[in-house]
């Protein structure tokens, strides 16, 4: 290690494999099928506006959660079509910065007919919306009472509402549950018909499958599919695609040290050496998302003690580890706030090594900076 060269954790995002599954999930999609690509949650973890910039000209359209995602990659230059899935109800500033919103509820609706009311009549402005309709997930969408509602006031105000683009959300995606995916496309089709016998559907886009509804149900593609996860590497599907990661967490070893048989280490010495060794010190712990787990708020008590009993048999089976040069290195003793101490007695590692996290991006905290790299090109653009 050089004098003064600053150690910090990473995330290196390589921008060629991003592009490598782009291509991959092309080759399985029907022609003539839109790809939108998903960057909500700051691009899963990944960085929102780098990968916008990068998937730019290799796909149509983007979606976002929140309407300030939306904003932001506009005041960035971000040109494309952009869909705010989630429900908005800054009408003006959608129309001003060419921002499309989903329209999913009655309520909303009301409000964007009084909007188009004082604001828009006898101007040459539009606002262009998705509507979304519930198939069956049970959060967002027009059932079919309010759906034909908004449709039948929709007529009024047709001239300054532009309906870009129709669609609903899969609930699951597991393996078992088939028959419950093929009743919400069931229910979708039948929300199509309705849709036609008030709007001419020739322009609309109409749109169900998320990554691996896309994967494993062709026949559900429509014309646009919505990839989000699928981009950054392998997911939960059926059928199995090559899907490269396109991310690394790199953390640096800042201390090494010396530890003999029994020597007890870390908050509450939880852990004691088995025999001579060496211990080294990480930067990096649960302040930046290392050893945080996912959480059951919300679920019923049913599958609180299912999770419950998976976490369990998790951590009996589990041994969790770094990798470095194809080593895996253990973790020991408790995760601290900012460091995280590894068993390094099998390897000769030094202080400013780095080693390798398996954890997804978007459980690592964004002050970690987000190192966007292109081949042979060690650093193209940085996000921290």
């Amino acid at each position: 290690m050089n004098g003064g060269t600053a150690l910090n954790p990473i995330i290196e995002i390589d921008q060629n494999k991003l592009s490598e599954n782009l291509a991959t999930i092309q080759g399985i999609t029907r022609d003539n099928v839109k790809i939108m690509a998903i960057i909500k949650s700051n691009a899963y973890g990944h960085g929102i506006l780098e990968i916008a910039k990068a998937l730019s000209f290799q796909v149509d359209c983007f979606g976002v959660g929140f309407f300030n995602e939306a904003l932001a990659l506009r005041e960035q230059g971000i040109i494309q079509d952009i869909l705010v899935l989630g429900p908005s109800y800054d009408f003006a500033v959608a129309i001003e910065n060419k921002i499309t919103i989903t329209v999913e509820s009655i309520g909303q609706g009301l409000q964007l007919f009084d909007f188009v009311e004082k604001n828009l009549m006898n101007t040459s402005k539009k606002i262009s919306i998705h509507i979304k309709v519930d198939t069956g997930f049970g959060r967002f969408g027009f059932h079919e009472k309010d759906l034909k509602l908004f449709l039948e006031q929709y007529k009024k105000y047709e001239e300054y509402i532009m309906i870009r683009g129709f669609y609903s959300h899969i609930a699951t995606t597991k393996s078992g549950d088939d028959l419950y995916v093929q009743k919400q496309n069931e229910r979708f089709i039948q929300y199509k018909m309705l849709f036609a016998d008030f709007v001419k559907s020739k322009h609309v886009i109409f749109h169900l499958a998320n990554s691996e509804i896309a994967i494993d149900y062709p026949s559900m593609h429509y014309d646009m599919i919505r990839i989000g996860n699928a981009l950054f590497g392998p997911v939960n599907s059926k059928k199995k695609i090559v899907l490269k990661r396109v991310a690394r967490l790199m953390l640096p070893v800042v201390s090494v040290h010396e530890r003999k048989k029994g020597d007890r280490i870390g908050y509450g010495l939880r852990y004691r050496f088995k025999k001579n060794g060496k211990m080294g010190v990480i930067e990096s712990g649960f302040y930046e998302g290392i050893g945080l787990e996912k959480s059951p708020l919300g679920q019923s008590i049913k599958y609180r003690i299912i999770f419950y009993m998976k976490s369990l048999i998790k951590v009996m089976l589990r041994k969790d580890y770094v990798n470095y040069k194809n080593v895996k290195l253990p973790i020991i003793g408790m995760v601290n706030m900012q460091f995280t101490m590894v068993d390094v007695s099998d390897v000769n590692i030094e202080v400013g090594d780095f080693v390798e996290l398996i954890k997804s991006p978007l459980y690592i905290k964004e002050n970690v900076e987000r190192r966007h790299i292109l081949e042979g090109n060690h650093g193209i653009s940085n996000e921290s």
